[in-house]
C-alpha cells in the first residue's frame, strides 16, 4: 500500500473537514430545495460546533504539516474524531450538523441566521 505524503494528508483531513463544516460564508442567494427549517437551538448548537471544528482544523492542519508520514495519519484519524464528537457535544448529530451547512449554502436567510448567532 502506497503511503501518502504530508501535503496529501493535509488535503485529504481538508476534503473530511469540508464534508462535515463547510464554509456558510460561502452561502449563494436564493432558497434551497433542502429542510431550512431548523430551531434556534438547532442553529446555536451547529454555530457553537462549527467554532469547534474550525478551530480543529486550524490546529491540526499545523501539526499534520509538521509530522513524518505515519504520524500524520495519526493526526488525521484523531482530528476525524475530535470533530465529531465536537459535533456531538454539541447537541447535534453528524446528520443534522452536515444538513444544517448544506442548506445554509444555497439559503441566504439561513446563513445570515448562523452568521448572527455566531457574533
Amino acid at each position: 500500500m502506497k503511503i501518502m505524503n504530508r501535503k496529501s494528508l493535509t488535503i485529504g483531513l481538508f476534503a473530511a473537514l469540508v464534508a462535515i463544516a463547510p464554509g456558510v460564508h460561502a452561502a449563494e442567494s436564493g432558497s434551497g430545495s433542502g429542510e431550512t427549517d431548523f430551531s434556534d437551538e438547532q442553529i446555536e448548537s451547529f454555530t457553537s460546533a462549527r467554532a469547534d471544528v474550525q478551530q480543529l482544523q486550524q490546529e491540526y492542519a499545523s501539526k499534520i504539516q509538521q509530522a513524518d508520514q505515519e504520524e500524520a495519519a495519526e493526526l488525521k484519524q484523531e482530528a476525524q474524531q475530535k470533530m465529531v464528537s465536537a459535533v456531538e457535544d454539541s447537541g447535534l448529530d453528524v446528520q443534522e450538523f452536515n444538513n444544517i451547512a448544506r442548506a445554509a449554502q444555497n439559503d441566504q436567510e439561513l446563513a445570515e441566521k448562523i452568521q448572527s448567532a455566531a457574533e
